[in-house]
């Protein structure tokens, strides 16, 4: 029997070695992955023409192999096995990428920073970046050049024949036209702009200084503002149930406020028409009464001048009065006095006796109103009000001065403004959260209405109609804020119908009951006594 050939030997030869190449490949890729590797998972939207065993790559460099595809939740599932010398953080990117325009897939992944954890085996890879296929990017070229194409239509449409090179014409002239323009302007004043950017420079050189000489006391007050925030965290965070109890509340108010507010209206609406009605009904008496009150005013206004003359001299401790006044029994006879006005008022029921005081700063003439008041209420709902006024404003007079020089007589008029002493003395009526006043007001006939929506002693809307017998009567809106019980701050518009008297003001107040006197007169007494002892 003849013996084998050669070219059967080299084949044969050729085969066992394909075949131990074959076996050491694969025993080589077993031993890597015993070896330390290991296996993170990520998830892609697309991984088109991506297969198992494709390379993965870190900045270039060959780093692991694509171990298994699974399609899960309808994303691409990869096994990624990693060689153990390759290090990634957990802000990694993973992307799948070309080798060139035609060349095979592999997985592309950024190591990430240093400062973030290492992944371990087992861990996903969170970031991922998506790639557009080719397809995709062909239907997006497509679109493209459609919509190119209708561009470069419609210009043809515009742009075309003559009128479109006219066009063209104009617009190419008018471009250098302003191109001209633009340089003659800036050779006239290239002085003027030279010295600008000079000045820009100067400016950025300097703002750099003094940000270098002040970096230290910048960097104070950016920590100054970074405690300063801390602090405000930390105060949010300790008051936060007393911060979402006040916002609760500010919320509960504004519902009720817009729940009662046309309740509140209409009834405003009503006392305001029986108002109107009360007045049109007595308007004759009103008017036959005003004429009566001025008399009445002009006749005050010398009792009042004597008042001031008498008040001189009680202060000096001149007349009975004064001497009554410097006695210590003047406490005495105080309390006996208020005893006496009480049992004429209260007619079986207690009457309550409320003295005030309070002043207003009027802005448009820098001069402070001054009230003093005695309020006697029998009855919950109605009271009696007699005011002192001292008014800066006080009475308009004009003086006529007549002069004569060379036959010639010259007459000269002068218009003056005391201050002057005015009183008011009101009747007042309750009704509900409404209370009307009518009477003198500042030594003229007027009304008045008062709104209390939430109470007694708490904030009160004030309205006054007074003088008004005159072209421009005197309107007058307070607000009163109460703080305890006695102590109150208002603000208004006085005479905001005159231009030439309105002002805003602002002022405070006192309010004391007879109890209140009776125990301050009460102490002075006995001061006063001790001392005399």
């Amino acid at each position: 029997m003849g013996g084998i050939s050669s070219q059967a030997k080299v084949g044969l030869f050729v085969l066992l070695a394909a075949l131990a190449l074959t076996y050491m490949t694969v025993r080589v890729q077993d031993l890597e992955v015993e070896s330390g590797g290991y296996r993170l998972i990520a998830y892609l939207d697309s991984i088109a023409g991506l297969e198992e065993a494709a390379q993965i790559k870190v900045a270039g460099v060959d780093s692991g192999r694509v171990e298994k595809i699974e399609l899960v939740n309808g994303q691409a599932k990869l096994t990624l096995y990693m060689y153990p010398n390759v290090v990634l953080h957990a802000d990694s990117v993973v992307s799948a990428r070309n080798m060139g325009l035609l060349g095979e897939k592999y997985v592309e992944i950024t190591p990430g920073s240093a400062d973030e954890p290492r992944l371990k085996d087992g861990d996903t890879v969170r970031n991922v970046q998506e790639t557009a296929d080719f397809d995709k990017l062909a239907i997006m070229l497509s679109n493209i050049a459609d919509d190119i194409q209708q561009v470069s239509g419609s210009m043809r449409k515009v742009l075309g024949g003559e009128e479109g090179r006219a066009r063209i014409q104009h617009i190419v002239d008018n471009t250098q036209t302003i191109s001209g323009e633009l340089k003659e302007v800036i050779r006239e004043n290239r002085r003027q702009l030279r010295e600008i950017m000079n000045n820009l420079s100067r400016l950025s050189r300097n703002l750099e200084k003094l940000v270098a000489q002040n970096r230290r006391h910048i960097n104070q007050t950016v920590g100054y503002v970074k405690e300063l925030t801390r602090q405000l965290n930390e105060i949010v965070k300790t008051n936060r149930a007393q911060l979402e109890r006040t916002i609760a509340n500010l919320e509960k108010i504004s519902r009720t406020l817009e729940q009662e507010s046309p309740r509140l209206a209409k009834k405003a609406g009503n006392v305001m028409d029986e108002v109107q009605g009360i007045l049109k009904e007595n308007r004759k008496d009103l008017k036959t009464s005003v004429a009566k009150i001025r008399q009445a005013s002009e006749k005050l206004d010398k009792t009042l001048a004597s008042v001031g003359k008498l008040s001189e001299r009680v202060e000096k401790g001149e007349g009975t009065l004064g001497k009554l006044f410097k006695d210590e029994a003047v406490y005495n006879n105080l309390n006996d006095g208020l005893k006496g006005l009480k049992g004429f008022f209260e007619k079986g029921k207690d009457l309550q006796v409320f003295v005030g005081v309070r002043s207003e700063y009027l802005f448009d003439i820098n001069e402070s109103k001054t009230y003093v008041s005695l309020r006697l209420q029998p009855r919950d709902d109605k009271f009696y009000l007699v005011e002192i006024i001292d008014d800066p404003h006080g009475k308009d007079s004009v003086k006529t001065t007549k002069t004569t020089s060379g036959g010639t007589t010259t007459t000269v008029k002068e218009e003056t403004n005391e201050e002057e002493l005015k009183f008011s003395v009101q009747l007042a009526k309750k009704f509900y959260d409404f209370t009307i006043r009518g009477g003198l007001f500042e030594s003229t006939g007027g009304v008045g209405l008062d709104y209390e929506p939430w109470g007694e002693d708490k904030v009160k809307f004030r309205i006054e109609a007074f003088d008004l017998g005159n072209d421009d009567p005197h309107l007058k809106f307070t607000t009163n804020f109460y703080f305890y019980e006695r102590v109150f701050v208002n603000v208004g518009l006085d005479d905001f119908v005159n231009e030439d008297r309105s002002s805003v003001f602002v002022g405070a107040g006192l309010l004391f009951s007879d109890q209140d006197l009776k125990s301050l007169l009460g102490g002075a007494a006995l001061g006063a006594g001790a001392l005399s002892n």
